[in-house]
């Protein structure tokens, strides 16, 4: 008897664990879906025409804003390990002058492809002639440490970083700053790749894993009870 009961608490363990896994990723896709319905939502509104404050931020999270000012060529800052369709790059964070004594804004400009052998840089030179810019408002990507070419000064521009924080920005800058990045429109010039979206798994691949997990406790239990049965008539 001991024998089947000890095979009848393993199965059942591992079937509920199977079943919470892909409940646990079905969940997951409902929260992925709100957040590209939010970002397509948004992104439908009017543009704001004003700086948003740090306390406003998840309110106005992925709208439209529309600012004049100029941007700073001579202060970039490469965000580095940013992938697109499978390829390492940067994603390229341009500060924005307003008119006035106002905190600088970091405009993403969008993502471009690293050298293969990491030898130099790439050229993300950009007129600095007072324009009017469209971008989304959004935060940067996960925070971090800030990683720096060993054989880089704090003079030499533009800097390559790794997941900074606006602190560290604000120190390599020497400036203050909104808490916030601006996504360039894509229909803007001088930009790069920018095919913005949410920074998440998109939600059909949570119900894809949702299903493997759903198929393994089923699978699972076809196997208990076959084995089960066999047990019991020994």
């Amino acid at each position: 008897m001991r024998p089947r009961w000890l095979l009848i608490v393993g199965f059942t363990f591992a079937i509920a664990l199977f079943v919470s896994l892909g409940t646990w990723q079905l969940w997951r896709a409902e929260q992925r879906a709100a957040s590209f319905d939010r970002f397509a939502q948004a992104g439908e509104r009017s543009a704001l025409t004003v700086p948003i404050d740090a306390d406003q931020f998840e309110e106005y999270r992925y709208r439209w804003l529309e600012l004049s000012g100029h941007f700073l060529s001579s202060r970039q800052i490469l965000l580095d390990s940013m992938t697109h369709e499978g390829r390492i790059g940067y994603q390229v964070l341009t500060p924005f002058r307003l008119a006035g004594n106002e905190p600088w804004l970091l405009v993403n400009r969008g993502w471009i492809p690293a050298d293969p052998e990491r030898l130099q840089l790439p050229v993300v030179d950009v007129g600095e002639e007072t324009r009017v810019i469209r971008a989304r408002i959004d935060a940067l990507p996960r925070p971090g440490l800030t990683f720096e070419d060993p054989g880089a000064s704090a003079a030499d521009w533009p800097q390559v970083v790794l997941f900074p924080t606006f602190a560290e920005l604000e120190m390599r800058l020497e400036n203050s700053l909104r808490p916030y990045q601006l996504l360039l429109s894509p229909a803007a010039a001088d930009g790069f790749v920018r095919a913005w979206q949410p920074r998440a798994m998109p939600p059909e691949r949570h119900v894809g894993y949702a299903i493997q997990w759903y198929s393994f406790a089923f699978v699972l239990g076809v196997i208990g009870t076959v084995l089960w049965w066999r047990t019991k008539r020994n």
